[in-house]
């Protein structure tokens, strides 16, 4: 089986490359990382994630609106697993 790859929008700098860090750690090798929605929007809509790790508070809009324009999409990307954080 090949690792999950795991979007993490985080925009705190810090926050992102701790969280990343324990992601690694756990076992997590294919870890893309941004802190703006739009960046983040674009690897979910290519289908590029398998898993996604939202802040709240994203540069651009709120880790909400990410949720609601994934589940309003008519593709698969619509069951994209989407955890807030």
């Amino acid at each position: 089986l090949s690792p999950f790859r795991i979007l993490l929008a985080e925009p705190n700098p810090l926050m992102r490359k701790v969280t990343r860090d324990i992601l690694f750690l756990l076992g997590g090798r294919k870890i893309i990382d941004t802190g703006d929605i739009n960046v983040a929007a674009q690897f979910i809509a290519q289908g590029s994630v398998d898993i996604v790790l939202s802040e709240w508070y994203l540069e651009g809009a709120c880790g909400v609106d990410l949720v609601r324009w994934v589940r309003r999409e008519q593709n698969d990307i619509r069951f994209t697993p989407i955890i807030m954080l």
